[in-house]
């Protein structure tokens, strides 16, 4: 080590650009860091601002500090450290119920902001566990579970807002949205309900020789894709056997949607063991057999077909190859007792949408 007269020293490295910003002296409002325990400078000066003041004081100043950092124009920066202040607040543990729950509920808004919509539920329960009568952590609980889905939850916790504050607008007009959510969601669940019971009928109706031939080809019925009340109502198809065949094959009733233009068919009798594009050359012989194909774009041998089926609770579709039977394309699927297929002119437009929208290759 060096000496002088002084004695002994250590050689410093020059200031550089950076030691400029990283201090406290120097540093700009945009670049002090979201977590200032990673700036031994500022960590050093915290404690100083803090050391004598009690848990509560503290967490009072982080939560103001973080409502103003809040109420800036949201950046990145600023709501990380409205974030890391409410935090800080927390971690003081000060005992005071109130100004905890307020900081657990000021926290919750941060999340929200964020779309961490779970974080900003977790955080409001434990806001309302120490203070049952914190109308915000209500409303922002509320909030977050409308986002999460959870519309019943979210009406019980504005529901028990509203029980406080009778008259607020806010909170009115969620507790009106969530309401119109719950109608529709039940509504689904009413459809899916009779859904499955149609199903139902329809497997038990189909008779025992068809059971057996859907059976032995991997083949299940699942819910209804599409309303077929009105053709059954003229007398519309059913799912039989082939009468007086030697193959085992059978008729199944088909829609026909043109999504294209909002149109659709129905053929109550198909036979599985025919190509899809005898169907179709008898439906789209020539240029401009239907009113509503004002283009002439549907001639059966310019069409492709997408036949929708069943996986797991979900839709989906899949290219049928219109030029091969039918029945070997079906097996191993699920699929409505009534055939729904997508029919589209090939190469269009239209088709593209339709495949990109339903993720085919």
């Amino acid at each position: 080590m060096p000496e002088d007269e002084f004695g002994e020293y250590s050689v410093l490295q020059p200031w550089t650009l950076n030691d400029f910003r990283e201090h406290p002296l120097f540093m700009k409002p945009e670049d002090v860091p979201a977590d200032i325990s990673l700036n031994p400078h500022l960590e050093g000066l915290r404690q100083l601002l803090y050391a004598d003041e009690p848990p509560a004081d503290m967490a009072e100043k982080f939560r103001q500090m973080g409502n103003d950092y809040f109420r800036e124009t949201p950046t990145d920066l600023s709501t990380q450290n409205a974030l890391l202040c409410y935090t800080r607040g927390l971690e003081m543990e000060c005992g005071d119920k109130a100004l905890e729950s307020q900081l657990y509920s000021n926290r919750s808004a941060v999340s929200l902001r964020l779309k961490e919509y779970g974080k900003a539920v977790d955080d409001a329960r434990f806001a309302l566990k120490l203070d049952p009568s914190n109308v915000k952590a209500h409303f922002r609980a509320a909030r977050a579970s409308k986002e999460l889905g959870l519309t019943a939850q979210g009406l019980k916790f504005v529901d028990a807002a509203l029980r406080q504050q009778p008259g607020d607008k806010q909170l009115g007009d969620l507790r009106k949205t969530l309401q119109q959510m719950l109608k529709k969601e039940d509504a689904a669940r009413e459809a899916a309900r009779r859904a499955d019971e149609e199903a139902s009928r329809d497997w038990a109706a189909a008779g025992e020789t068809v059971r057996k031939l859907l059976a032995k080809r991997g083949i299940t019925l699942g819910k209804p894709l599409y309303d077929v009340a009105m053709y059954a109502q003229q007398g519309g198809g059913k799912l039989v056997p082939l009468q007086s065949s030697e193959e085992e094959a059978l008729q199944w009733p088909c829609v026909f949607v043109y999504d294209e233009h909002g149109q659709s068919d129905f053929v109550a009798v198909f036979d599985e063991r025919c190509a899809l594009e005898d169907q179709l050359e008898e439906m789209f012989p020539a240029v401009g057999t239907v009113d509503w194909d004002q283009e002439g774009k549907y001639v059966w041998d310019r069409l492709s077909a997408y036949l929708e089926y069943w996986e797991q609770k979900e839709s989906r579709v899949k290219r049928v190859d219109i030029t091969e039977a039918l029945a070997p394309q079906l097996e191993g699927l699920r699929v409505s007792a009534c055939l729904v297929f997508h029919i589209l002119v090939r190469d269009s437009p239209a088709e593209g949408s339709f495949v990109n929208v339903h993720h085919l290759k």
